[in-house]
């Protein structure tokens, strides 16, 4: 008998790419306005224009990259180039979602140049190479983020025209300053010189232009999740044990009440729950996987966050856990009424083990 060889994924649902991408781009949208309005009440209209401006050439240079990689396959082959299927994925929405979001992740400032280099770079080594979406084992989002924090770093953000209008470190960079350490009067006194939680809830602090937006992410979540085209257990677990680990260790260093709060109202934690920690394609397939990948999630996460001043702790956290999503599944495939009493024994370890390793190897080191 002959068995017919095809490329992964195997297993296909009744949704289309068209319908998971329209709603997931609808929720970027949706928090992209939202950031827009915050930055041109903040900064004034010259930086609402040029995040218009980034999110365009985000989308236009993936866009790009897409034709170009498809005409160069073709060439490499030596076949007629055919435009069909391009422009079925520019229909689904395949070619502008990751520059979307990406754009969303970036500082407001940016050079549109670096914008576009970044958007190419995250399409083609995060995405196409690997046979394009669905197909790819890596997050081309966090592939993007961490492409323009190793290639470009602080020159990304000298827009000439744009620097005496966005002044002072953000919430993240301050943190970073004093390795996350604090009394309960310093907690106290960071949320009062960033106008309180409540305006880090809404994104009217200096930041990524949707990073601090973290009400419409959460609305954006809860959004996807309806639709069914995100699960959440991967988000809530990932926010729930950095919410505990942090919990602990805030009360070991006597930082008070306000510590895990204002980690979960610092950085891209949310943005990542949101729109990476929820990829159909670059996280776990089983419950238990997914819960699992949560919990690695966070300790990676912290561990970077607490343990470097590197400001894309979230980024580099997916990509090293997006090397092991198929050991997990391997590893959680398969709950029986038998041995699901023995997994949620392991998520349990897995969840003590990773709080003694975040928290005891941060005291060592602090």
């Amino acid at each position: 008998m002959n068995f017919p060889l095809k490329s992964a994924p195997h297993v296909r649902g009744k949704r289309t790419n068209a319908d998971i991408l329209s709603v997931v781009i609808k929720a970027a949208l949706f928090v992209a306005v939202w950031a827009i309005y915050n930055r041109f009440a903040i900064f004034g209209i010259e930086v609402g224009v040029h995040i218009v401006l980034m999110i365009i050439t985000a989308c236009t240079a993936g866009t790009f990259a897409h034709y170009i990689f498809d005409v160069a396959i073709a060439a490499i082959e030596k076949r007629k180039f055919d435009k069909t299927p391009f422009v079925k994925r520019f229909k689904n929405g395949e070619t502008i979602i990751t520059g979307l979001i990406l754009a969303l992740a970036m500082q407001p400032t940016v050079h549109l140049y670096v914008v576009a280099i970044v958007a190419i770079f995250a399409e083609i080594f995060g995405k196409l190479i690997y046979g394009g979406y669905g197909q790819n084992i890596f997050n081309p989002v966090a592939v993007g983020l961490i492409f323009n924090a190793l290639a470009f770093g602080g020159t990304a953000l000298a827009m000439p025209y744009l620097a005496d209008v966005v002044t002072g470190p953000t919430p993240l960079v301050g943190l970073n300053a004093v390795n996350w350490t604090m009394n309960p009067m310093e907690a106290s006194n960071f949320l009062s010189s960033v106008g309180g939680a409540g305006r880090m809830l809404l994104g009217l602090v200096p930041g990524a232009i949707a990073e601090t937006s973290r009400l419409a992410l959460i609305l954006a979540l809860i959004y996807m999740c309806y639709k069914r085209v995100a699960d959440w257990v991967t988000p809530v677990v990932y926010i729930g044990t950095i919410f505990i680990i942090t919990t602990i260790y805030g009360f070991i260093i006597g930082a008070g009440f306000w510590y895990p709060l204002i980690h979960l109202l610092t950085g891209g934690i949310i943005f990542g729950a949101t729109f990476l920690a929820t990829d159909p394609v670059t996280i776990p397939i089983t419950r238990q996987g997914k819960v699992m990948f949560g919990i690695l999630l966070a300790m990676f996460t912290l561990l970077i966050r607490f343990n470097s001043s590197h400001g894309e702790a979230v980024a580099f956290s997916i990509l090293l856990m997006n090397i092991v999503v198929g050991i997990i599944d391997v590893k959680s495939y398969g709950i029986t009424s038998d041995n699901i009493k023995k997994k949620k024994i392991s998520l349990g370890i897995t969840f003590v083990a990773a709080s003694i390793i975040v928290i005891g190897f941060t005291l060592i080191m602090s």
